[in-house]
C-alpha cells in the first residue's frame, strides 16, 4: 500500500529501520550482477508508521548510541597507539622496567 498524503516522519528513523532490515532487503533483491529491488517488492514492503513524537524518540536514541559508539572506537584506538608506542619502546630497549 502507497500512502499518497504527507505524513511528517523522521528521515534518522527511517534510516536506522532500513539499515535493521537491510539484510532482508539484499536477500529479496533480484539480479546477478547488479542487485536491485524493484518496484512491485518495494510497494509491498510494509514499514512502521509510528507518531513523528516516537520517530523522533527512537532517532534521538539510536544517533545517542552510535555517537557514544565512534568514541568509544576512536578511544580504543589511541590506546592501541599508545600500547604500540609502549611496546616498542620496551622491546628496543629504549626504556626500562626496574624489577
Amino acid at each position: 500500500m502507497v500512502r499518497k498524503e504527507k505524513i511528517k516522519t523522521s528521515t534518522e528513523f527511517y534510516y536506522y529501520l532500513f539499515l535493521s532490515i537491510r539484510n532482508y532487503l539484499e536477500n529479496i533483491s533480484g539480479g546477478s550482477t547488479f542487485k536491485e529491488l524493484s518496484k512491485n517488492l518495494l510497494e509491498n514492503l510494509t514499514v512502521p508508521l509510528p507518531s513523528y513524537e516516537e520517530q523522533d524518540k527512537i532517532a534521538k536514541i539510536l544517533l545517542d548510541i552510535d555517537r557514544r559508539i565512534s568514541l568509544s572506537k576512536a578511544r580504543k584506538h589511541r590506546y592501541e597507539k599508545i600500547k604500540q608506542g609502549l611496546m616498542d619502546d620496551l622491546l628496543t630497549g629504549r626504556k626500562r622496567v626496574k624489577i
